[in-house]
């Protein structure tokens, strides 16, 4: 369903409006959300280029973009969902192999925590056609999760016999590049702190970990994310097991959970698919048939002083992943009116606009028809 709505951003004159349109294109972007460009593609290792593992390897690929796109780790149970599979060539726009880097070699110290079989060296990269999987979603009843995301600041302390550590983001034992990983097969964009100077003044490895929310919170600000997420992990003296423990901080909420196992895996992807649809159920939305009328919906955003200003709602608004139009409509003397074409709906727009930091919602009159916000300088 796609449905319009309009939005009145104040502005000092309409000369201003026209020089703004020029300008809009060449700010930076400032979100603190994040594009996932990889959610309509997945990679997966095989074994050779035969028909038969290329097939078997689209069909698991699609899964994965399913699971990601909808944010519902188990979709792939769903009937319709499970015959779309069975001709999963049906959605594929592109693929192409390549040799998986050889730096999968046992080295790291991730590798140091489970025993590694030797992996393929050949994986196959699938694209799919956005369009088909969003409309296979759409008809089996599924709910689509844009790419516009939260971000998430991960906090982790590691111990094992050999010592303790903070894992930042230039660590090169192979645990940011697992977590990540992990985390890209559900679509969530991760990042790790630098622990330079800024961070060692603000946090320590006790702070993160005993799990201390209110230090972590006030070591994230500089990082400008959406959530933050603490974790320990403890290997034991026999370096055999892996006890973990975890704190994700998203706004007001808060939980915890507690993962297990032989490998770093296997105590990381639980509390990936935890987070995954923590958030999915917040921001993805039951996708509806594009037969329905369309709705309107009228915003004004105050707050909106320069050329500048104006330039920036524009960039913001056309940015956002659901929105498919922006149409100036109508300049008065102290406003403007837009036109936006939304696929998401308001309950969509809403949300994305909720993850950022440029458009702050204020008090709203349940009677009016009218959204109030305002730019955040």
């Amino acid at each position: 369903m796609r449905r319009k709505f309009y939005l009145i951003v104040l502005v000092p004159r309409l000369i201003g409006l026209l020089f703004s349109l020029m300008l809009f294109s060449l700010l930076p972007t400032w979100a603190s959300a994040a594009v996932v460009n990889s959610l309509y593609q997945a990679s997966i290792p095989v074994q050779n280029q035969s028909v038969s593992q290329r097939e078997q390897a689209v069909s698991q690929a699609l899964g994965q973009v399913l699971v990601k796109v909808s944010g519902n780790a188990s979709i792939v149970s769903v009937p319709q969902i499970k015959a779309a599979l069975k001709r999963a060539d049906g959605f594929m726009q592109q693929y192409s192999y390549q040799q998986i880097p050889a730096t999968q070699d046992n080295t790291s110290q991730a590798d140091d925590f489970q025993n590694v079989t030797p992996a393929p060296t050949l994986e196959l990269q699938v694209h799919f056609d956005t369009r088909a999987v969003n409309r296979l979603l759409t008809n089996a009843g599924q709910a689509i999760w844009s790419d516009n995301r939260p971000t998430i600041l991960v906090w982790l302390a590691l111990a094992t016999p050999h010592g303790y550590s903070l894992i930042g983001n230039d660590a090169d034992d192979g645990i940011p590049q697992l977590v990540r990983k992990d985390a890209a097969e559900r679509g969530l964009p991760i990042l790790f702190p630098l622990l330079d100077l800024q961070d060692q003044q603000k946090i320590t490895f006790n702070d993160v970990w005993n799990l201390n929310a209110n230090v972590a919170y006030t070591a994230s600000q500089r990082y400008v994310t959406n959530a933050v997420l603490l974790g320990k992990i403890d290997q034991d003296v026999n370096a055999t097991q892996l006890q973990a423990q975890w704190l994700f901080m998203l706004g007001d909420q808060t939980m915890s959970w507690q993962t297990q196992g032989d490998s770093l895996a296997k105590v990381i992807d639980p509390v990936m698919t935890n987070i995954a649809d923590t958030l999915a159920q917040r921001y993805a939305v039951l996708a509806t048939p594009s037969t329905q009328p369309q709705q309107q919906l009228l915003l004004t955003v105050n707050n909106v002083t320069k050329t500048s200003d104006f330039a920036k709602v524009l960039k913001y608004l056309r940015g956002l992943s659901l929105v498919s139009k922006v149409q100036v409509l109508q300049v008065g003397p102290s406003q403007v009116e837009l036109g936006i074409d939304s696929e998401g709906g308001e309950q969509a727009l809403v949300q994305a606009i909720g993850l950022d930091h440029v458009l702050q919602a204020i008090s709203n009159d349940p009677s009016s028809n009218t959204l109030q916000y305002r730019l955040v300088l």
